[in-house]
């Protein structure tokens, strides 16, 4: 600015009358204060404006800087957070777009991001994603029913949840008392909304069931066998569920995994029960030496008797698992059924009617069903060389090697009625040969398949092997 200017920004000029000839100072006159005033309009500089404009503005600035400038979320209107980076309302819109998108709620155009201005404190992100939840009802508070300690079904308020347990109990009580096998709780829980559950739907889902692994450690005297049917599943289910275990030399201490339907909830209730059950009448059976073998007649018919029982019954969401008998009496005694058996062995008519036994020893293993299979007779064991004789009178109709059983002579008595004696040393008879009681037939020994000497006795009726202890 030129030096003419500045002077005359700061300074008034005027225009002098002439002093008065009596030395009174001149003074201006009116149309010459009226002339500066326009001059001074004109050439004033507007450089003491623009430094009250820079002040005004670097004031406003400081102010504003002090304040913080933040982005503000609203949701319908309602400014509900701010937060000083927008990246942070990304990470929060992109969450609630990861947790809710799939539940069918259209929420987006609900939210807007505004530049503001704001002193207030800003949350973190993860409040912001909360708290934009709770404002848009996607993240609500309810009550949870919490099984073993895990949160299994949430319910909008504790009185639906209570409903829901009183639902439950009352599908499978009818009498009695009930209780949860699980550790069942209430507690309230913030969650999403799509987390809410009805009565309806959760009743369907406890009465159904779903597929649960637990661990089992193995103890002594364990089997596959034993531990499937434990847990009610199958040898071969066992197996699925424990590939590369080889389930036939297990290890004391070894891990099992326990693949099963399992229940959501397990209701215990116990219930006593008074029934009235039929006493079946009891079998007496006598011996009759005037009945063959296989003959039998009814001497009294029987009648079933009545007592009244009183069990307490204990079910698992309805199915029965075991029944304790708490008092029982006697209503009418049932009368026993006695039937006559015959005792007689039909034999040659010279035989008498009672075996002799066709070695002297004691009996090392006897009739019936053993670790190596069904054991057709007794074995008697002896000395090697012992005489065998012939348990009745009748005619020898096989004397040589029969496999398994060495040398072998059989003996018929007629009726159907046959005695074999096997793991004989030697045979001293032939095909054909009538025998009389106790007559010698061979010798003690250990042909065939036999590990010490010993006679192997049957008694046969009509080819059937029955037990020789019977008619000895």
């Amino acid at each position: 600015m030129p030096k003419e200017g500045v002077k005359g920004a700061f300074s008034l000029p005027t225009v002098w009358h002439q002093a008065k000839p009596w030395g009174i100072p001149p003074y201006p006159s009116r149309g010459a204060r009226k002339d500066a005033r326009a001059r001074r309009r004109r050439t004033r500089n507007p450089l003491g404006l623009v430094l009250f404009l820079v002040c005004l503005l670097t004031l406003g600035l400081a102010i504003l800087a002090q304040k913080g400038a933040v982005w503000a979320v609203e949701v319908d209107g309602r400014r509900v957070a701010a937060v000083d980076n927008v990246d942070a309302v990304e990470a929060a819109l992109a969450e609630l777009e990861r947790t809710y998108a799939g539940g069918g709620i259209q929420w987006r155009h609900r939210v807007r991001v505004v530049r503001a201005w704001a002193a207030e404190p800003v949350p973190a992100s993860a409040d912001l994603a909360d708290e934009l939840a709770r404002s848009l009802g996607l993240l609500v508070t309810g009550t949870a029913l919490k099984i073993d300690g895990e949160v299994k079904l949430v319910f909008n308020n504790r009185s639906t949840a209570q409903i829901f347990l009183s639902y439950l109990t009352k599908s499978y009580l009818s009498g009695g008392n009930a209780r949860f096998l699980e550790q069942v709780e209430l507690a309230d829980v913030t969650v999403p909304v799509t987390r809410i559950t009805d009565i309806h739907t959760a009743l369907a889902q406890a009465t159904g069931k779903t597929q649960a692994t637990e661990t089992y450690t193995v103890r002594p005297g364990d089997t596959s066998w034993q531990i499937a049917s434990t847990f009610g599943i199958t040898p071969s289910e066992l197996a699925a569920a424990n590939p590369g275990i080889d389930l036939e030399r297990l290890q004391i201490g070894q891990k099992l995994n326990i693949s099963r339907e399992k229940p959501l909830l397990t209701l215990v209730t116990t219930e006593e029960v008074t029934r009235i059950e039929t006493m079946p009448a009891p079998l007496q059976v006598r011996r009759d030496p005037n009945l063959y073998i296989g003959q039998q007649k009814v001497v009294q018919p029987g009648k079933a008797g009545q007592k009244e029982v009183t069990y307490l019954i204990t079910r698992h969401n309805g199915v029965e698992v075991g029944r304790q008998v708490l008092a029982w009496k006697v209503i009418a005694e049932p009368i026993p059924r006695v039937v006559a058996r015959g005792s007689r062995l039909m034999l040659a008519s010279r035989g008498g009617g009672q075996l002799a036994w066709p070695a002297r020893g004691y009996v090392s293993s006897r009739f019936g069903n053993r670790r190596g299979g069904f054991h057709a007779g007794i074995d008697i064991a002896t000395g090697y060389g012992a005489p065998v004789g012939a348990a009745e009178a009748g005619r020898v109709v096989y004397a040589g090697w029969r496999g398994a059983y060495g040398r072998v002579v059989e003996i018929s008595h007629g009726g159907g009625v046959t005695t074999v004696y096997a793991h004989l040393s030697s045979i001293v008879v032939s095909v054909g040969q009538e025998v009389n009681r106790g007559q010698v037939l061979g010798y003690v020994g250990t042909s065939g398949n036999a590990t010490g000497p010993h006679l192997h006795f049957e008694v046969r009726v009509n080819g059937n092997p029955q037990n020789p202890l019977k008619y000895l």
